[in-house]
């Protein structure tokens, strides 16, 4: 791959810098989706950080936040430093929390930190986002809450710190729970 971008081959064009930074992304995303190891990781993050690098040029918060989010994804998959994963995520879901339009990523971000802090077997940091998460979501209106399918994850999240009040709580008053189905391509939510 190229070695990314430098200061001399920066497009000055809005749209190719655009076009550039999706390069980037799908680049990475594709050894990402390899997840064969440190190798595929490792290139992954060549082209994320690329990518981070090109939205740090630019100043672009929406860009910014897809690369960072990026970044973490690559450290949860990889679950050697979990700490670097609850940053960068937290970094990018403070970033999303700027982008308008935005809101169900933000939130769905804020979920995952909680889950990194549950893998770095750090229960008061979950239970600090997941609760700060809850308030936030309960004050969305119905139909608002509905639209996020990510929400029988943090029941689970919870579950697994040992919250139980806090799952049930999840379960009762964020969830339709008719809507809630085993998916076997992720997690057995009714299980």
């Amino acid at each position: 791959g190229s070695a990314g971008p430098t200061p001399f081959h920066i497009p000055t064009d809005p749209a190719a810098r655009t076009a550039l930074f999706r390069h980037y992304i799908r680049t990475g995303n594709r050894f990402y989706a390899e997840k064969a190891g440190y190798t595929s990781f490792r290139k992954s993050l060549h082209y994320f950080d690329s990518a981070q690098a090109l939205a740090n040029l630019t100043g672009d918060t929406a860009m910014l936040a897809d690369a960072v989010f990026a970044r973490g994804r690559v450290y949860d998959a990889w679950n050697r430093e979990p700490l670097q994963t609850v940053r960068f995520f937290t970094e990018a879901a403070a970033l999303l929390a700027r982008v308008p339009g935005r809101r169900a990523e933000h939130l769905y971000v804020r979920q995952l930190v909680a889950h990194a802090y549950e893998k770095a077997h750090d229960t008061t940091g979950a239970l600090r986002v997941l609760r700060s998460l809850y308030a936030e979501t309960i004050a969305l209106p119905p139909a608002a809450r509905d639209t996020l399918r990510f929400l029988p994850e943090g029941a689970l999240i919870a579950t697994g710190v040992g919250a139980f009040s806090l799952a049930d709580s999840i379960l009762a008053h964020l969830v339709r729970r008719p809507a809630i189905v085993n998916d076997p391509e992720s997690y057995p939510y009714l299980d």
